[in-house]
């Protein structure tokens, strides 16, 4: 509905819709959600599963660097699946853990009583990253600071 307004012996019409309008602020743009990939990181453990030792299978979060330059970890907690286990539960037990993107993670995984795989990775496109010590702090450089 128009408005009239008398200025000077002019007379004036104005759309009060156009000028709410005009004065208006415009619509916030709608912005990309980056959406976070989780994916399930399952581990087997060999030996004892609850004793802490250089063959446990554990993930770390990464979750900075101290001043002194020392990467700064979180151990992560994981869901243990006894359904494969022998006996003793020496073997057969898994451990899976769930990986969100986003993240760095320090792996820990025994392949036999001998051989550990450790690595850090991070997610990206829901696939694992194997990562060295200089593509982390790169990315920690890159993304952290």
């Amino acid at each position: 509905m128009p408005v009239t307004n008398l200025e000077k012996g002019k007379l004036f019409v104005f759309d009060r819709d156009k000028i709410q309008a005009a004065y208006r602020p415009p619509a916030p743009k709608k912005q990309k959600h980056k959406y976070s990939t989780s994916i399930a990181l399952e581990l087997e453990c060999i030996g004892s599963d609850r004793i802490p030792g250089p063959g446990q299978a554990l993930v770390d979060k990464i979750i900075g660097i101290s001043p002194d330059g020392v990467l700064e970890c979180k151990r992560m907690q994981g869901f243990r699946d006894y359904t494969y286990a022998n006996s003793v539960g020496s073997r057969g037990i898994h451990i899976v853990y769930i990986l969100s993107s986003g993240n760095l993670y320090f792996v820990s995984s025994p392949l036999s009583w001998k051989k550990i795989d450790q690595y850090y990775c991070r997610i990206k496109d829901g696939q694992i990253v194997r990562m060295n010590i200089h593509q982390v702090l790169a990315w920690l450089k890159n993304h952290w600071a």
